[in-house]
């Protein structure tokens, strides 16, 4: 098995051009994936938490970039 292909049979891909250029997917698209979605309920993880998750950490994100603006701003 190389590149992966399954043995046996041909794996036809129908996001390829999604991702041209070294385009990355979006959270989105990943957590829509069918194996994304099997990982988490192995793994016990439920889309609200991750989701709430996602949101917190996108919060700081976004209070570092202002914060970080802001020193800008003042130091010009």
């Amino acid at each position: 098995m190389t590149n992966g292909a399954t043995l046996g049979r041909a794996v036809e891909r129908h996001d390829v051009d999604s991702f041209a250029g070294n385009a990355e997917p979006t959270i989105v698209d990943v957590l829509n994936e069918p194996i994304v979605h099997t990982m988490m309920r192995r793994d016990g993880v439920e889309m609200d938490s991750l989701q709430h998750l996602l949101h917190e950490a996108e919060t700081v994100l976004l209070n570092r970039h202002a914060d970080a603006d802001e020193r800008t701003d003042i130091a010009s």
